[in-house]
């Protein structure tokens, strides 16, 4: 697991007219927030990329906005294994196995 103050690495893919996935780009930051994805969604915008159909997200706030103000037809949605974790995990039973894994 990486400590708080790790680095943050953010990579972005997109799929081109014929559908095969092109790596757009990868940032390195010290921290992770909506200032640093509004930063690289700009560039992406000054270096080309048009439009953006879908964005499939993490719950990190001020994201969505981020998109929408450079890309405002982008269609946003929570990435199901993020909505899942923020959602349906903290109703499960406590497992104690599940504490000791975690911690190791």
């Amino acid at each position: 697991m990486l400590p708080s103050a790790a680095p943050r690495l953010g990579h972005q893919r997109g799929a081109g007219p014929p559908g095969l996935l092109e790596a757009l780009g990868i940032w390195w930051q010290d921290t992770e927030g909506a200032k640093f994805w509004l930063a690289v969604l700009n560039d992406l915008s000054r270096r080309g990329v048009k439009d953006v159909l879908i964005a499939c997200v993490d719950g990190l706030t001020g994201f969505p906005e981020a998109i929408e103000a450079v890309f405002p037809s982008a269609w946003v949605q929570t990435c199901i294994v993020h909505y899942a974790d923020v959602r349906v995990m903290p109703r499960w039973p406590r497992d104690p196995a599940r504490g000791a894994a975690v911690a190791a």
